[in-house]
């Protein structure tokens, strides 16, 4: 009976000592794990803090370490909003193009969910950037005057106040709003005056003359041009040279419009093609009666295929009146097809009145409700998981982390052929338009000329004579100049008919139609209206498909068809 107990206690006590083992194994793992993941955890937030500090001076390497040395499944709650606000930054500051406002519309939310005023007025800024990239300027314009109400008496923010003022003024400037782009505006250069910033006061200094230019104040905006050149490098130069000759040619002052042009083109070999500069020597030389070097420098304007859409259409144009003054009507006509082309391309849809609206009620706004995220709970509950798998997570956790990368590389991947859709979408719905332009542009120059053409033939004294009300009848001879004064500006038109195996009186009927002379009219000359209505009736059955319509309706039908001839 001793001896019975002695070994079941020993039992008992190997059994005890085998669970407490397991039990400090498992307990083990777990702070291993924490340990490993606190780590990493500290790691991400170091990296998260050396970006910031690189992000001014550094961009670029600012955004190598959040992108390639942090790995997000280590960051929640404010850690991540503050990784997702500073990659978007870091991409922004290195002219990285913004496709999406994902990653900052996250961080946004949880800024504003948690008060945190800290980094609600860089949020706003950078999410204002991002809709500006992405054309959705009434949220961008938005979200920028909401950053304006953060903390805004905070010194030590003043610099980025000085950047929203700045992309504000952009905005307003932009969208054809020189009144409120030049109230901000002002701002940034009061601030880059009192930091002595001369790079910063360029770029104001340069939209502020912009913004008088779009107000019709061309001598302030020639001032503030003159000084802009003071703080002006060498690249920029001869770019401000040509938009100052570009005021002072709007205000008639040629000697100096040609004497900042002349300085601006030393800049420059005769081979090359600075469009915008060509284009004012072309004003110059046009408003001075030059017009064999006007045109020699429209010419390049337009056969630059660096010339914009606009300096493009505004060569057009003068080389069309020029050529219409010279009596080169052939070549006035085409350069006028062209000019009207490109102008009915030039016009875009704009978020104006959307904008003022905004302006005034931004601050009557709700903020947007969002659903409140807990991350905690999504920590706790990876806790919990990554206990329970412990043992597998050590063995595999080699091949996890090839697979995450690989993963990466398939999304970027993914991402970059959706992109590269989007944009092929976005090139064919561009070309469509372009094709539906032209398409209206040409009828409208066709139509223009028919107009033209016309103009010239009522100016024939025949085409008055067969108008004269005392006028009631007409000789062979009159009939024969009528048809050769048609001739003279329609070429093709008997041609046409006589195609269609028409009568004499058919031809002499469709000449009548052609000077647009009606069915009263018609009845003057023969005085017979059962004789009017045959003629109608016989030369409609030839030349148009019959359909259910009035008298008056069918010879409106057959004079426009003429027309056209």
């Amino acid at each position: 009976m001793t001896l019975n107990l002695f070994y079941i206690c020993r039992d008992n006590n190997t059994l005890m000592m085998q669970t407490n083992h397991i039990s400090f194994t498992i307990i083990l793992f777990t702070f291993l794990l924490l340990s490993c993941s606190d780590r990493q955890t500290l790691t991400s937030l170091h990296y998260l803090k050396r970006a910031e500090v690189l992000m001014d001076e550094q961009p670029e390497n600012a955004l190598s370490l959040l992108e390639d040395s942090i790995q997000q499944n280590t960051l929640h709650g404010k850690t991540l909003a503050d990784w997702r606000l500073l990659v978007t930054y870091a991409r922004d500051k290195n002219y990285i193009p913004h496709t999406s406002d994902s990653l900052i519309r996250q961080a946004v939310d949880y800024y504003e969910q948690h008060s945190d005023s800290e980094r609600l007025m860089l949020a706003y800024y950078v999410i204002g950037r991002v809709y500006h990239d992405i054309d959705s300027l009434p949220k961008a314009q938005h979200y920028f005057l909401k950053a304006l109400t953060v903390d805004e008496k905070h010194t030590a923010k003043e610099k980025l106040s000085t950047r929203i003022n700045y992309n504000l003024g952009i905005l307003y400037l932009f969208q054809e709003m020189p009144n409120s782009a030049f109230r901000y505006l002002k701002k940034t250069e009061e601030h880059f005056r009192r930091a002595g910033d001369t790079t910063g006061l360029f770029f104001s200094l340069r939209e502020i003359a912009r913004a008088y230019d779009a107000l019709g104040h061309k001598d302030s905006s020639a001032l503030s041009y003159r000084e802009v050149l003071l703080y002006t490098d060498i690249e920029e130069r001869p770019f401000m040279l040509n938009e100052l000759a570009w005021e002072y040619l709007g205000m008639e002052q040629l000697d100096s419009a040609y004497k900042y042009a002349y300085e601006a083109m030393q800049f420059y070999n005769e081979d090359d093609n600075f469009s915008a500069l060509n284009y004012v020597m072309g004003n110059i030389y046009m408003k001075t009666e030059n017009l064999d070097s006007a045109k020699h420098y429209l010419h390049k304007v337009i056969n630059s295929p660096a010339s914009g859409l606009l300096t493009r259409s505004g060569a057009y144009k003068k080389l069309h009146i020029i050529a219409k003054n010279e009596k080169l009507y052939e070549e006035s006509i085409f350069y006028l097809d062209k000019y009207e082309l490109l102008e009915d391309s030039l016009k875009k849809q704009t978020y104006t009145q959307t904008l003022l609206e905004a302006e005034i009620l931004y601050q009557h706004e709700e903020a947007e409700k969002k659903a409140p995220k807990d991350d905690y709970i999504i920590l706790h509950i990876m806790a919990i998981f990554a206990t329970a798998t412990i043992g597998v997570n050590f063995i595999f956790a080699y091949l996890d982390i090839i697979r995450k990368e690989s993963g990466c590389r398939s999304f970027k991947t993914a991402e970059k052929k959706n992109n590269e859709e989007e944009r092929r979408i976005r090139e064919e719905e561009l070309q469509l338009k372009i094709q539906e332009e032209t398409f209206k542009a040409q009828t409208l120059a066709n139509k223009n000329i028919r107009e033209e053409t016309f103009a010239c033939l009522q100016n024939e004294s025949i085409y008055k004579k067969f108008h004269s009300p005392t006028t009631k009848r007409f000789s062979e001879k009159d009939y024969n100049e009528l048809y050769e004064a048609i001739s003279k500006f329609y070429p093709n038109f008997y041609t046409y008919l006589k195609k269609r195996k028409l009568t004499f009186e058919n031809i002499q009927t469709a000449s009548l139609l052609k000077i647009q002379l009606d069915a009263i009219g018609i009845n003057k000359l023969f005085n017979n209206r059962s004789t009017v209505t045959a003629r109608l009736n016989s030369l409609s059955e030839k030349l148009l498909e019959q359909t259910c319509e009035t008298k008056a309706e069918r010879i409106k039908r057959l004079t426009d068809f003429l027309a056209d001839i």
